[in-house]
């Protein structure tokens, strides 16, 4: 996933995971991580904040879903 910011001063921008917590955090104007989807905590609503001293802050949220086969 990939979060772009522009501004001056140069953003802070953090990704947070579904649970709240960070997972990634960089002063620049691209972060980009990658998750494993490897438990059913991994998927759900991650979070990217760009936020300067200056006080602008904006979020987006992706929503990461999990699709499992039907058994009939």
């Amino acid at each position: 996933m990939k979060c772009v910011a522009d501004g001056v001063p140069t953003p802070v921008l953090t990704w947070i995971k579904p649970d709240g917590n960070d997972l990634k955090k960089v002063t620049a104007t691209e972060n980009v991580v990658n998750v494993a989807m490897k438990e059913d905590k991994d998927f759900g609503l991650y979070t990217c904040k760009a936020e300067n001293i200056v006080g602008g802050a904006f979020k987006r949220t992706v929503e990461v879903k999990q699709i499992s086969k039907l058994v009939s």
